[in-house]
């Protein structure tokens, strides 16, 4: 088995259990046995790691750029934002 295939083998794999019996009564479960005896209809819980890029900031020539465009704090924190934005593809 080669790393990658290890890698989404792992990823696959359910991180807890989630059961629910005749009566409507729900359970979490770290293992799918512990609800499999009690008769529950037993639902695996998948995650995945976040995808994680760097954060990119201000370079100084951005900051004094911002800085010399606002007036007033409120500007400043705006235009901050909106280039921050901008850089990191429009996510916060």
């Amino acid at each position: 088995m080669t790393d990658s295939q290890d890698t989404n083998k792992q990823q696959q794999e359910p991180v807890a259990w989630y059961g629910v019996n005749i009566a409507g009564v729900k359970y979490l479960g770290w293992k799918d046995e512990e609800l499999d005896d009690r008769g529950f209809d037993v639902f695996p819980l998948y995650t995945s790691p976040q995808l994680s890029k760097p954060w990119v900031g201000l370079t100084d020539k951005e900051k004094k750029e911002i800085y010399r465009l606002s007036v007033y704090v409120e500007g400043a924190i705006s235009l901050t934002e909106a280039k921050l934005r901008e850089k990191n593809n429009g996510t916060r």
